[in-house]
């Protein structure tokens, strides 16, 4: 119940974040994203989770930052 606890609560503080937050799996598709990110990518909020990353990502810049991040295993700050 503690997990569940804390979970929601992450889900809660990630949601109301300004920020677009998303989560990708290793096969890169949406686990998690907060309605900033669906804003920031011009995608309905409903259509993100599950899809893959490359069908909602218009922005190369965003997309080599997300390819650099699986390639290396590191976090990418651009």
């Amino acid at each position: 119940s503690d997990l569940r606890e804390n979970g929601e609560r992450l889900s809660a503080v990630l949601a109301g974040m300004t920020e677009g937050i998303l989560a990708i799996d290793a096969k890169q598709r949406v686990l998690f994203a907060n309605r900033a990110a669906a804003l920031l990518l011009d995608v309905s909020f409903q259509d993100l989770v599950h899809r893959p990353i490359y069908e909602l990502v218009r922005l190369p810049v965003l997309q080599q930052a997300i390819e650099e991040t699986f390639r290396s295993h590191r976090l990418s700050t651009e």
